[in-house]
């Protein structure tokens, strides 16, 4: 029978929460350094930036869901319940990732 290790699994979890603090720590400070232009919220330079790398990891949390996706078809083909969790797991962190630019760009619009 498979054995669940709380251990690991509170320290992933800690890490995973240290991560996204420190990301909004990075965009905050970014946002606030960045430099403005006259008559705009924010220079064009770093907005094009912010909508370039915004429009990849979008991409990026939708390949990551398509691969979790196809990863439960298998399972589910299989009958496999570790693969079958696995895959949602996998599922669950593209889900992460893209609505993580939704966030970051409400944060910054504020």
């Amino acid at each position: 029978m498979w054995k669940r290790n709380f251990k690991f699994e509170i320290k992933s979890f800690f890490f995973v929460c240290l991560f996204f603090i420190f990301l909004e720590i990075f965009f905050v400070v970014a946002y606030a350094a960045s430099p403005t232009l006259p008559n705009q919220p924010a220079g064009a330079l770093w907005q094009n930036l912010l909508n370039i790398i915004s429009g990849w990891v979008l991409r990026l949390g939708g390949v990551i869901i398509f691969v979790g996706g196809v990863k439960f078809g298998l399972a589910w083909l299989n009958n496999d319940a570790d693969k079958k969790s696995a895959a949602i797991s996998t599922i669950i962190g593209g889900a992460l990732i893209t609505s993580l630019v939704g966030f970051v760009s409400i944060i910054l619009t504020l």
